[in-house]
């Protein structure tokens, strides 16, 4: 939808990747977070950090996906065997591992080459944590300006 992100408000940091933590500290969030500005989707950056999100909110009295969608950035651990299939983008884990190695082999053998930038794709993997908000299958309107200042 195009919203403005503010990470003072839409970003929560955690030390680690532990399901605990992000339970703790989503919980701590939704208790002074003003109702009317209670996320209604949350993207974890792993399975576990998902779970974690998934109790929080099921704790304070909220539906997934009902009520608040969720989504990972893994899709392996967790994801077909928590309560509520999480829907994820499942990176490439085995092709980032080799990229990394070959871009270390030619950096050992040749160190002074330019820095290069590889782009490898995830997967999108739909399952039930994300509620559908449209009847249509057709792209939601992008606006043109003020999308990437």
């Amino acid at each position: 939808m195009n919203l403005r992100f503010d990470s003072r408000q839409h970003l929560l940091t955690l030390t680690s990747f532990s399901s605990n933590e992000a339970a703790e500290r989503l919980s701590e969030y939704l208790r002074h977070c003003p109702q009317a500005q209670r996320p209604t989707a949350i993207l974890a950056s792993g399975d576990y950090i998902a779970a974690g999100a998934v109790t929080a909110l099921q704790q304070a009295g909220l539906r997934v996906p009902q009520d608040v969608s969720v989504m990972s950035m893994d899709g392996f651990n967790l994801a077909a065997i928590h309560d509520i299939p999480l829907t994820s983008v499942q990176v490439p884990r085995d092709e980032l591992g080799e990229a990394a190695v070959r871009m270390l082999q030619q950096l050992r053998l040749h160190p002074g080459a330019p820095p290069g930038t590889l782009l490898l794709n995830g997967k999108l993997v739909v399952r039930e944590s994300v509620r559908r908000i449209r009847d249509n299958l057709s792209h939601a309107p992008v606006e043109q300006h003020g999308l990437y200042d």
